[in-house]
């Protein structure tokens, strides 16, 4: 049985054809108007820039972006590099450092050898106060060091400043006691009288001294050893005086940094 088809629905269906060039054309004439619409006809290139304008905005915006994108990873790559190669050349430095560092613990050497008495021994601390108790030094002395040594023997820095003595040997090896050591008395010379006092050892390198309070002690004044004044046990770093003590208390540090000595001097005097 055939039916009639309504024609509407017919022509519905079927499949119409498409023009491919047609957005091709509204391009180019797009592209035409915005370029030469105002030479052929000036009231056509204000609706054309109207609606071109945003696209061309906005393909800058796009262009910036990507071009911004690029930077970034090129900055970051640049960073990278530059970090490997700040980190490359501090460990170059750290071993230059080092290997001038050794270089001047050898010349420290040589000048304590050149500068020191036919009869001093140079030795290195391999201890020192904070890793032995009571101001305590563990010396390491060159071989045949220990045949020479000898017990109550003088320790100095630069042969003038006199640390304290030799207490124990075992064989190259020299346990030192500083007289800065807790309870240890020294007599001394103090003041640019030289004044005679005891000096009071109170560990760390630090010293104290009683004298009456009449007497005139500036601070930085230097204190000698009383039987060689030619040797310094410290200098003066402050002067305590109360109204109610006939006396004043002065303390006395070591002029060197006694947990920083890498090499010593032992005579005999």
């Amino acid at each position: 049985m055939n039916y009639l088809l309504d024609k509407k629905s017919v022509y519905t269906n079927r499949p119409r054809k498409t023009d491919r060039f047609r957005p091709v054309l509204l391009v180019l004439l797009f592209v035409v108007l915005y370029g030469f619409g105002s030479l052929i006809w000036p009231p056509v290139s204000r609706p054309v820039l109207f609606l071109a304008g945003p696209l061309f905005s906005i393909n800058g915006e796009a262009r910036q972006a990507v071009i911004g994108t690029a930077q970034f990873f090129q900055s970051k790559k640049t960073l990278v590099s530059t970090n490997q190669a700040l980190r490359q050349e501090l460990r170059e430095v750290k071993a230059r450092a080092f290997l001038a560092e050794q270089k001047l613990n050898q010349l420290a050497v040589f000048s304590l050898h050149q500068t020191a008495s036919p009869e001093a021994v140079v030795g290195q601390v391999v201890a020192r106060p904070r890793f032995l108790p009571y101001d305590i030094f563990l010396l390491t002395l060159p071989a045949g060091g220990g045949e020479t040594v000898r017990l109550n023997d003088k320790v100095t820095w630069q042969g003038r400043i006199l640390l304290g003595e030799v207490v124990q040997l075992a064989g190259d090896n020299a346990r030192v006691k500083l007289y800065s050591s807790p309870g240890i008395r020294r007599l001394a010379l103090v003041g640019p009288d030289k004044i005679q006092a005891v000096l009071v050892g109170r560990g760390g390198g630090n010293f104290t001294i009683d004298l009456p309070r009449g007497l005139d002690i500036p601070v930085g004044s230097v204190v000698y050893h009383a039987l060689n004044p030619s040797l310094i046990l410290g200098l003066v770093g402050e002067v305590v005086k109360q109204p109610e003590n006939p006396s004043q208390v002065i303390h006395v540090r070591t002029p060197v940094n006694i947990y920083t000595l890498k090499w010593l001097e032992i005579s005999s005097f």
